[in-house]
């Protein structure tokens, strides 16, 4: 079959245009995946970091219960003043506590906060990075703790 002379390539340009007005679409489409993944990724990171930083919140928590003051708290596990692990609950001040599963680990560190009360700082590293401090004031009163905490960081 022919066709008139003016006719020839219009499917051909046809296409081409119609290739050139979706190429940037699909870039677009393909570069707010990969972004999106990214949100994701840094989102379960920093979630992660944060259950870490919880954790360590409930260790210290199940470690001070044990202790009659905030006084015997502040001396380290040795409960010895003057030594290099005064400050820590479970090992020295800044000592990693590694979870089972890598890279989770984190750190506690107490401090005083007034008449029988302490500060425990509980910072989290995690996935990609991430890293979440959590604090909790501790006070004795009446033989029992009381709590109160918030995200730092």
């Amino acid at each position: 079959m022919r066709t008139p002379g003016n006719e020839r390539g219009a499917a051909l340009l046809a296409v081409i245009l119609l290739t050139a007005a979706l190429l940037p679409l699909g870039a677009w489409l393909s570069l707010q995946a990969r972004i999106d993944s990214e949100i994701a990724r840094n989102i379960r990171g920093d979630l992660h970091a944060f259950y870490v930083a919880e954790a360590g919140i409930a260790r210290a928590l199940a470690i001070l219960d044990t202790l009659p003051s905030a006084a015997v708290a502040l001396l380290g596990p040795d409960g010895v003043s003057g030594t290099p692990d005064d400050g820590g609950l479970i090992a020295a001040p800044a000592t990693a506590i590694f979870f089972p599963e890598s890279p989770y680990f984190y750190t506690l560190t107490v401090e005083p906060a007034g008449a029988d009360m302490v500060r425990v700082h509980s910072t989290a590293h995690g996935w990609g990075g991430a890293v979440k401090q959590l604090e909790v004031v501790v006070l004795w009163r009446a033989g029992q703790l009381r709590s109160w905490w918030r995200e730092v960081l």
